[in-house]
């Protein structure tokens, strides 16, 4: 109760980061809901239908439990843009207790047997997951050790971490 949590990847309404936002704003904790900004063209049948807005609808789920929420467009592998989202969450709540990496690279063009993945493309997959859970991590790290008082790192994966697949490869990196 009490906490402040940032939750990577937080803007779709199925997804990890949508239950996690939603765990840990009925625990109490207030939440820095970020995404990409995707294009609402893209979002599934069932987002459109709703009239689903990314990051803005996430926040409001946040915000209709009765806590805070602060949406924030960001790209994990650019760090500046961690290092942003970092200063807006202290400068929004003034401390930071809990990050969730849970950021992933958009599904679909990666969906390839190996022999046709193109290397360009598992490099931006790898960017995401790997480059992005290390510059937030370390942005975080960092508030918490100047805070003093500890905090959670928590980095998420999907069941497709750890069940392989013909055209799942890049996914599984």
């Amino acid at each position: 109760d009490g906490k402040v949590a940032i939750i990577t990847g937080a803007g779709r309404k199925r997804s990890i980061g949508n239950a996690t936002i939603h765990a840990l704003a009925d625990l109490g904790t207030d939440i820095v809901v970020t995404g990409t900004g995707r294009d609402s063209s893209t979002f599934p049948a069932d987002e459109q239908a709703m009239g689903w807005r990314d990051i803005e609808s996430a926040a409001d789920e946040v915000r209709v439990k009765g806590r805070r929420a602060l949406p924030l467009v960001v790209d994990v592998t650019d760090a500046e843009q961690v290092d942003e989202m970092v200063q807006s969450t202290l400068d929004e709540f003034g401390r930071i207790d809990i990050l969730v990496n849970n950021a992933a690279y958009r599904y679909g063009p990666d969906r390839v047997p190996l022999v046709d993945l193109e290397p360009d493309l598992f490099q931006n997959v790898l960017n995401v997951k790997a480059r992005g859970t290390y510059l937030c991590s370390r942005a975080v790290a960092k508030v918490l050790i100047d805070q003093g008082k500890g905090g959670k790192i928590i980095t998420v994966a999907s069941a497709a971490g750890k069940v392989a697949g013909a055209t799942s490869l890049a996914y599984n990196a």
